[in-house]
């Protein structure tokens, strides 16, 4: 866990792959995990028989790509494993300008839809946390520098 929160961390988008079931006999047991990072590199763990572990191992990448977590059966032979792959991705983020009704219910579809949400704006009494509870920053001030300020990237 310590090398995702590290990922995590550095920006890198990761996935876990956990097995759920197996007919293997000594590796590649339920429990058994290996992390996978956004370049297709295993960076941790080990999940058994090294045909399966690279058929996980691009699954994992694909699932990555695509954020996308989901739990798939492979095979080798007369080898056969459950994996669940969950992805963790950085999330989207939504800058929204305003605090009146209108940005109230698009902050509420964003919010179900697990966006990181910033608001600004420069009006105290409508930029509350009451309003807002599950947004990650209220940035009250000068909405011009306020905008200037905010970090911008591909998921924004």
């Amino acid at each position: 866990m310590r090398i995702i929160a590290d990922k995590l961390e550095g920006g890198e988008e990761v996935a876990l792959v956990t097995v759920l079931s197996s007919n293997l006999m000594q590796s590649g047991q339920p429990g058994d995990v290996m992390v996978v990072d956004q370049f297709g590199q295993v960076v941790g763990g080990d999940i058994g028989d090294s045909t399966l572990q690279e058929k996980a191992r691009r699954e994992a990448e694909r699932s990555i790509s695509k954020g996308l977590s989901r739990k798939i059966m492979l095979s080798n032979d007369d080898m056969l494993i459950e994996i669940f792959i969950k992805v963790f991705c950085r999330k989207d983020k939504l800058i929204l300008v305003g605090s009146g009704n209108l940005v109230q219910d698009i902050y509420q579809i964003a919010a179900v839809m697990g966006y990181d949400i910033s608001i600004i704006d420069n009006r105290p009494e409508t930029l509350t946390r009451e309003r807002f509870p599950l947004a990650n920053e209220l940035l009250l001030g000068d909405i011009v520098e306020l905008l200037k300020s905010s970090e911008i990237d591909s998921n924004t």
